[in-house]
């Protein structure tokens, strides 16, 4: 049940680019990175409904919960938003236009407490989809997540 929190004052508007190594202990409805101050208006990774999403207003990512070491992928780019993990092909679609208002990591401002590890989180503040194979091949090159 520990997080870590920060404000940010002023608030980051979308596009915004995530990337999140982690493992969830177990599965079930979980929120490890909360983008604002209400819990239910922002998540950058959140476990719902037996898969991995993102939520910037809308509920994107259909990919199955497991327990291992993972490379979320998530850009917050309203109807061209995308998510994906350990390199796979991103899904798009619309995730809505919520941005970074707070970064809650563990849980979403003492709700939806996350079981997780966290070893590594990068946000940009724009739009990095162009550059999302160059990052993810970094951070898989040091945490040898997946295989290339």
């Amino acid at each position: 049940n520990d997080m870590l929190q920060k404000d940010f004052d002023p608030d980051i508007a979308q596009p915004l680019t995530l990337f999140h190594v982690r493992r969830y202990r177990s599965n079930g409805l979980f929120g490890a990175i909360g983008y604002d101050t209400t819990a239910g208006t922002g998540y950058g990774d959140i476990n719902v409904a037996n898969d991995f999403r993102s939520y910037y207003g809308s509920y994107l990512g259909t990919t199955t919960q497991n327990t291992n070491q993972g490379l979320w992928y998530s850009l917050g780019n309203g109807t061209s938003s995308e998510v994906g993990l350990d390199g796979a092909t991103a899904e798009t679609g619309d995730a809505g236009t919520a941005g970074l208002k707070l970064l809650s990591i563990g849980s979403v401002v003492g709700s939806f407490d996350a079981p997780i590890n966290t070893q590594e989180i990068i946000i940009f503040n724009s739009d990095q989809s162009s550059n999302r194979e160059d990052i993810e091949n970094n951070i898989n090159k040091h945490f040898k997540i997946y295989e290339e």
